[in-house]
């Protein structure tokens, strides 16, 4: 997981929310709750918690991150843009979001595109 615009990674937004509502890890497993379908309950723990907010969980589950912005009510754009800032783009257009906005072109830098994406110029 990699940092988010604002600077912190989507651990250290879930940690710094968690404080703000005065919740243990253990209080944050329980408001999660089951995470999982049918006959294999998925919860978490304080391990899991820990290593969730200290950036040590290898994927991180779109219906956990969407529980988590429930959970700890925060603010849905930087936390998407937190949890997947390799595809903030694709996301957030997928749920409707805004796009990110593009750098700043540097003067003399071409007539191609302000991003790096490579697109055709319009016509």
């Amino acid at each position: 997981m990699g940092k988010h615009a604002s600077g912190l990674t989507f651990g250290q937004l879930v940690r710094a929310a968690r404080e703000v509502h005065a919740w243990s890890r253990s209080d944050l497993g329980v408001l999660l709750g089951n995470l999982g379908t049918g006959d294999s309950p998925r919860t978490f723990g304080d391990s899991k918690i820990q290593r969730l907010e200290n950036d040590q969980l290898r994927y991180l589950n779109p219906g956990l991150v969407r529980r988590l912005i429930e959970v700890l009510e925060l603010e849905p754009e930087a936390a998407w843009r937190a949890a997947y800032p390799e595809v903030a783009e694709a996301v957030l257009t997928a749920v409707g979001g805004p796009r990110p906005a593009r750098a700043a072109r540097v003067a003399g830098a071409g007539d191609g595109p302000a991003s790096d994406l490579g697109r055709a110029p319009s016509r």
